[in-house]
């Protein structure tokens, strides 16, 4: 939280972020982050692969699906 308090468009911040409120059950806030990182950097494939595992943790397949598509088409390698 303090670091995007102080820059808050740094997209690795708001990953940062994501993954502990993926952790703790908080799916939705997760995908707001991820989210966020990706309206910082659209090319960010950690960002749309950590989003696709929100969604499908959510059984919102088909959108996991797409974000999945897109993060391999960056360059994200599973």
């Amino acid at each position: 939280e303090k670091a995007i308090e102080l820059n808050p468009k740094e997209p690795s911040y708001w990953i940062a972020k994501a993954g502990p409120l993926a952790s703790l059950g908080q799916k939705n806030e997760s995908i707001q982050a991820y989210d966020k990182a990706i309206e910082l950097n659209p090319k960010y494939a950690d960002a749309w692969k950590g989003k696709s595992d929100a969604l499908r943790a959510l059984s919102r397949s088909s959108e996991s699906d797409a974000a999945l598509a897109k993060a391999r088409e960056l360059g994200y390698k599973s």
